[in-house]
């Protein structure tokens, strides 16, 4: 299985329609999938005679999240579940591709640790990246505990060279698999955003503020901006 060094293993890769694709993912089971992105080298091409995997033991688990009280529960339970999960791409005119994450999963009976296989066609966007794709340290959304607050984190990675991104209010809410629910704007704000935008501002590198843009008096679009947070320590 293509994995870096354990030094290097913090880097999370992935491209840019993987970043903004929809899927629903239990905090676990995203935390998972973030370790195996990040032990991936993302300059290697794919190549289909050596599937794209990795391996996780109780020591990586904790190491990224040492909030974990259960850490090897934790693994089992996602590896399982990863399985039966897809993801579904921003759809294109009359076009809507869906994409199993994983191909199998290995348990190792008296060892602490998982083997998963990446499916043959996920891999295509974890490696290979030449453009368009969107990397951060994995060290940055390890405090997060909400999926919401862990994928807006990644939304606005894209565009952390300008610390600015306007999502139409459909697109966002598609990115963050919320697509059928909070029909009401206040609802989303309430239930959705101000608590990922509140958990990023505390627990990770960055500081987002966003403003809802209108047209009339419906909200069609959101603007964040965003900066580093030169004063949060991260190893806290």
């Amino acid at each position: 299985m293509a994995t870096l060094e354990k030094s290097l293993r913090k880097v999370v890769t992935q491209d840019n329609a993987l970043i903004e694709a929809a899927y629903g993912l239990t905090l676990n089971e995203k935390r998972l999938v973030l370790i195996g992105i990040g032990s991936v080298n993302p300059t290697v091409m794919p190549n289909k005679n050596e599937p794209l995997g990795f391996t996780v033991t109780v020591q990586d688990w904790l190491e990224a999240y040492p909030d974990s009280d259960a850490a090897y529960r934790d693994m089992q339970r996602a590896a399982k579940d990863l399985q039966s999960r897809s993801v579904t791409f921003r759809p294109k005119t009359g076009i809507r591709d869906s994409v199993n994450w994983c191909d199998s999963v290995r348990y190792y009976e008296g060892e602490a640790r998982i083997s998963i296989k990446f499916g043959w066609t996920m891999t295509h966007f974890l490696q290979g990246m030449i453009e368009q794709f969107t990397s951060f340290d994995l060290l940055s959304i390890q405090r997060l505990t909400s999926i919401h607050s862990i994928r807006l984190f990644e939304l606005i990675s894209q565009y952390k060279s300008t610390g600015y991104r306007r999502e139409t209010l459909e697109d966002l809410k598609f990115s963050l698999n919320v697509s059928g629910s909070y029909t009401l704007w206040n609802d989303f704000n309430r239930q959705v955003l101000k608590k990922a935008v509140k958990e990023i501002n505390a627990k990770s590198d960055y500081l987002v503020k966003y403003e809802p843009v209108k047209q009339g008096r419906k909200v069609v679009a959101v603007e964040f901006s965003f900066r580093d947070n030169k004063q949060k320590d991260l190893f806290k």
